[in-house]
């Protein structure tokens, strides 16, 4: 299980920070008072090779974990995903574990001790069931998640006794815009949007592209790298002085478009879809 770097950021945390992935720190930009430690810099560059992991599938064994939706439905002050977890490119019998990592940096069990049916839906064998906890041992396996705005499923497919097989992450209410065939996406990466992950898709390859942010007031501008697909990614802290809470909005101000998205930041951000 991880350490949580939560306490590290808040005592670390300083005001509407950018850096993108693989950046030096000599590069990286911050504003007003800001000032981009080593050892934040550290801290965050930890965190994003997190998320990347767990949305590229980093874990080499072949195996791949896939979400069939089943429904939507509200209930009270919250919407429920249902969905129906699929694995394929592991032996049906396991046993197996199923993981998630939460928003707070936590890394606990959604599942434990089944195996897979042939069309790789998740089962509890007869001798398990207790350990899985179904009501049905014969029935796959269902998982249900409620959120925010931008808050992502992480997933880990491990063996019975911890090691990694596959991950896979889903953004079940996207924060996202779209213009003129561009598009970015804003994902939670910590409790109360601390830390946010942006990430741009349709942008013109290898170029520079400029972001204009506003973070409650405090301006800046943020410089970034497509890659040769025209993606790009960074990570933007959007606290700003003297504030506990507001939102941020983010948008290119150059170039042929201005997708933008615009997230809510610190005390009482948090709110389920």
């Amino acid at each position: 299980m991880r350490v949580s770097v939560i306490a590290s950021l808040a005592i670390l945390l300083v005001c509407h920070v950018s850096f993108a992935q693989g950046i030096p720190s000599s590069n990286t930009q911050s504003s007003g008072a800001s000032v981009m430690t080593p050892q934040l810099q550290k801290v965050l560059e930890q965190i994003l090779r997190w998320q990347i992991s767990f949305g590229s599938n980093s874990v080499s064994t072949g195996a791949k974990i896939q979400l069939q939706e089943l429904n939507r439905q509200r209930l009270g002050d919250r919407t429920f995903v249902k969905y129906r977890p699929v694995i394929s490119g592991v032996p049906a019998k396991g046993p197996y574990a199923l993981m998630r990592w939460g928003l707070d940096d936590s890394l606990h069990s959604v599942i434990k001790g089944f195996s897979l049916r042939g069309d790789g839906t998740l089962i509890c064998p007869g001798t398990t069931g207790a350990v899985c906890d179904l009501a049905n041992p014969d029935e796959p396996f269902e998982l249900n998640f409620f959120g925010a705005q931008g808050e992502e499923l992480r997933l880990s497919l491990t063996t019975i006794d911890g090691n990694p097989l596959a991950t896979m992450s889903t953004t079940p209410f996207p924060l996202q815009s779209k213009e003129k065939g561009c598009k970015l996406s804003a994902v939670l990466l910590m409790p109360n949007a601390v830390a946010i992950y942006i990430e741009g898709e349709g942008f013109t390859p290898n170029a520079t592209v400029s972001f204009a942010t506003n973070s409650s007031g405090e301006k800046k501008e943020l410089v970034h790298q497509a890659d040769a697909h025209g993606n790009l990614l960074f990570v933007v802290l959007p606290s700003t002085i003297g504030r506990d809470s507001g939102t941020i909005t983010i948008r290119p101000d150059a170039g042929p478009c201005h997708p933008q998205v615009t997230v809510p930041w610190g005390k009482h951000s948090y709110q389920l879809e």
